[in-house]
């Protein structure tokens, strides 16, 4: 059998180049899923309303302290105004005071009770002195007759009141005051003493 002419294939041709920037993986890209897009919040429309309330509140607190002051810088002149007091109350009441506390002085203190003249030894009659048991002994003696010094001893209730008076002198002559506190009662003096001497008993508040 004759044999045919070789007849080559097609021609070879080269592929064309790839550029450099052309991607040459057949993955297909990552798919991104869509975003909603973000809803605003809603802003907080309740501070008005708490604005305009606070400044309600203040207004009326400025207020009222401003009619409080009012009131009270009008009070003190009304009563001066209403009850007016005249130098003639004033004076009236304390001349009307003074004597009264003056007399009541007078009527508590400087009341003698008893009064004792003497010379030698001697005990005095009894004597009380008031509920507020304070009375003071005004003394006085004198040696000149005896023409030389003397004793002038004076004990209460022959020296067994502890809170009663006591009087001890040595001398040509002398005076004074002994105080007794507590000593309500009735009482007596007893007087151990050369010269002339004289004693009284006068009660204290």
């Amino acid at each position: 059998m004759p044999q045919q002419p070789y007849q080559p294939d097609e021609p070879y041709q080269p592929a064309p180049p790839q550029s450099p920037y052309q991607q040459t993986s057949s993955r297909p890209p990552p798919r991104v899923p869509p975003q909603q897009p973000r809803q605003k919040r809603p802003g907080n429309r309740r501070w008005p309303y708490v604005l305009l309330l606070i400044g309600v509140a203040f207004i009326s607190f400025v207020a009222g302290i401003a009619a409080g002051s009012a009131g009270h810088g009008a009070s003190p002149a009304s009563a001066v105004s209403t009850a007016p007091v005249t130098p003639a109350q004033v004076s009236t009441a304390g001349s009307s005071a003074a004597p009264s506390e003056a007399a009541a002085r007078a009527a508590a203190t400087g009341r003698v009770l008893a009064t004792f003249t003497g010379n030698g030894i001697e005990t005095t009659a009894r004597f009380t002195v008031p509920r507020s048991g304070n009375w003071e002994l005004k003394w006085s003696y004198s040696c000149a007759s005896l023409g030389s010094r003397g004793n002038f001893i004076v004990d209460e209730d022959n020296d067994s009141n502890l809170n009663g008076v006591a009087v001890n002198e040595l001398g040509t002559g002398g005076s004074g005051i002994t105080h007794a506190y507590g000593d309500a009662g009735s009482h007596y003096l007893d007087v151990n003493s050369e010269c002339d001497w004289s004693m009284s008993a006068v009660s204290l508040p």
